[in-house]
């Protein structure tokens, strides 16, 4: 249909109806209710009043505040002190505003959470200026001074970041901020130099036994000692280890061997348990003793410019007596000794052996060892002075040949001189016990082999009291043997069939024999009288560059031993162990970079010995 244009004129009632909907008529204006700023709760701003019209609030008074348009309130700036609104740079200190600084501000915690940041946790904002003033901090110790490098702040957190020179691990800080002309009053706190701290370890993996850089947190301060574990593990003993070290370790050990070395100047050990990976229990890396700009100019490794027993956290525990003990025995040594060109593993390692006996009174887990004999190595001929590593028996031997020497000598003190020599060389040592017992180095140690057998109470076949054997006698030889190669500086004892014996003419030229009767007399001349005991036959050579064996004789068959082997106890080790863990093997040669081959030749009979023992060792 066609729609006309008369047909779109509407009637004027339906006309009126449409303004009426649309609001735009006079009358329908009452049906809108305004409301008011104050019915709205708004102090300052512009509103609309609901029906189309502007209104004006209110201003803000006051140099420092400003309106919240959103909300329609006038707010400060800066602070709100009561009534008053404080400038930008002013806070408010009580009821009245004040200029921004240290007025009013307290320290809520001080903290150092690496070694070279500082963290000040403040109780009032002081504003952008005062705390990055660096003159303003004083950090002080008993051990010497911090720089203050840089400082900057963050108001939200009220927290200031000092960057600082390296802090002395274990030691005690006193922070001191000079806030004048800001405050009458300095402010000051105490904390502890870093919480966690960076530290560089060897890589026993490593061909070349590298280093890598690891975090560890500090898990305890004691007067001596102060130990950090590597982040991921713990210890369930670090209180008695440190107290053990402080009140035992340290003192008895540097007394009787030398003053304890402060290259970091903090005064203390640290002790650094970490993951050794199953490669050890602990070990002492005389690299951290130098400079680090030496040591990667010498051999490419870094040092942590400090001293440190490395301990492996073995089934999360310290090791005090087993391996802080010896470790720190080394670190002594080296202290004294240096990285000589010529190293006597049996001087170093024995007195760290020693060390285990002047703390605790004993060395009992080594004279276990040698009368136990597990690998029949000792029995069979065994050089004290061409060492063998991963093999506990040479530490055994070493150990009691330093007691043996000391009982000769007076006892314990002369342990001091014996430590103290210029070197471990048998020359060096072969002059001491001249001057001191009258004798030579190779008949000294063939009497102290024959006083592990004997035993007398006193005299030169015994040990006077400093080692207690209670009368088990060390194995004979292998049943069977008649003759074995002998190493220069080596021994074993033979049992035999018959009452006496003499020299065979066919031995060695250097080997010699001692008969010992079962009552314990000790006959040095041919024919021997072995009744009812042993023969000791000796390899008197001395030389020390090379270990060409000599046959010992006397080519009779020996018997079998008089008495079973002493059973060997174990140390505390993680279940999983099998057998008891080598002492070797927690305690490898000081990691010195100038003998990689004595550290390869280590870590190969260790983990060859291990496997053969039936214990987990580290697949790298």
């Amino acid at each position: 249909m066609r729609v006309t244009r008369t047909q779109l004129i509407l009637p004027a009632a339906a006309i009126a109806a449409a303004i009426a909907l649309s609001g735009g008529c006079d009358s329908n204006k009452k049906k809108c209710k305004p409301t008011s700023c104050a019915a709205e709760g708004r102090a300052c701003g512009e509103m609309d009043d609901g029906c189309g019209h502007l209104l004006t609030c209110g201003d803000c008074e006051g140099d420092h505040t400003s309106c919240d348009e959103v909300q329609g309130q006038c707010v400060c700036a800066h602070d709100t002190c009561g009534a008053e609104c404080c400038g930008p740079d002013e806070r408010c200190d009580g009821y009245v505003c004040v200029e921004r600084g240290w007025v009013g501000v307290g320290l809520q915690d001080v903290r150092a959470p690496d070694a070279f940041t500082v963290v000040i946790a403040l109780d009032a904002d002081t504003g952008p200026t005062a705390p990055t003033r660096l003159l303003s901090y004083g950090i002080t110790s008993s051990k010497g001074s911090l720089t203050v490098q840089g400082a900057q702040y963050a108001p939200a957190s009220r927290e200031i970041t000092l960057t600082t020179s390296r802090q002395k691990l274990g030691v005690s800080y006193t922070l001191t901020i000079h806030t004048a002309p800001d405050s009458p009053e300095d402010l000051s706190a105490d904390f502890l130099a870093a919480d966690r701290a960076r530290f560089w370890v060897s890589d026993f993996s490593d061909p070349n036994f590298g280093d890598y850089e690891i975090w560890a947190y500090r898990a305890a301060v004691g007067t001596h000692s102060v130990a950090y574990i590597e982040e991921g593990h713990s210890a369930t003993d670090t209180a008695e280890a440190l107290a053990d070290f402080d009140e035992n370790i340290f003192p008895t050990l540097t007394q009787a061997y030398a003053a304890a070395p402060d290259f970091d100047g903090n005064g203390r050990i640290v002790l650094l348990g970490l993951d050794g990976q199953g490669y050890y229990g602990g070990y002492f890396n005389p690299v951290n003793q130098f400079s680090d700009a030496d040591t990667w100019a010498w051999w490419g490794l870094h040092s942590n410019e400090m001293e440190i027993v490395h301990v492996n956290m073995l089934a999360s525990t310290w090791y005090a007596k087993e391996v802080v003990t010896h470790e720190f025995g080394h670190l002594l040594y080296h202290h004294r000794h240096g990285l000589q060109e010529q190293y006597w593993a049996y001087h170093d390692e024995g007195f760290a052996e020693v060390g285990c006996h002047l703390v605790y009174g004993a060395n009992d887990y080594a004279v276990d060892y040698f009368l136990a004999d597990p690998s029949s190595v000792i029995r069979n001929g065994l050089s004290l002075v061409h060492w063998t590593y991963a093999q506990y028996e040479n530490y055994v031997l070493a150990y009691l040949f330093w007691m043996y020497l000391a009982s000769r000598a007076g006892g314990l003190p002369s342990l001091h001189d014996l430590f103290d020599l210029p070197s471990g060389d048998p020359a060096d040592v072969g002059q001491w016990i001249t001057e001191n017992l009258g004798s030579d180095f190779a008949t000294t140690q063939m009497e102290g082999m024959a006083a592990s057998w004997v035993q007398d109470a006193t005299g030169i076949f015994g040990f006077s009291g400093l080692v207690d054997l209670q009368g088990r006698r060390p194995n004979t030889v292998t049943a069977g043997t008649t003759s074995l190669a002998l190493p220069p500086f080596g021994g074993a004892f033979f049992r035999l069939a018959q009452d006496s014996v003499g020299y065979p003419g066919t031995e060695g030229p250097n080997i010699v024999y001692f008969g010992i009767t079962g009552s314990g007399d000790v006959d040095p001349e041919a024919p021997f009288d072995i009744r009812s005991g042993a023969l000791l036959v000796f390899n008197t050579s001395q030389n020390t560059q090379s270990a060409p064996t000599e046959p010992s004789g006397p080519f009779l068959p020996a018997l079998l031993p008089a008495l079973l082997p002493a059973l060997l106890p174990a140390i505390s080790l993680p279940a999983s162990s099998p057998t008891p863990i080598p002492r070797a093997w927690l305690s490898p040669p000081p990691l010195n970079p100038e003998r990689l081959d004595v550290l390869r030749s280590w870590r190969e009979h260790a983990l060859r010995r291990a496997r053969s023992e039936g214990w987990q060792v580290p697949d790298r």
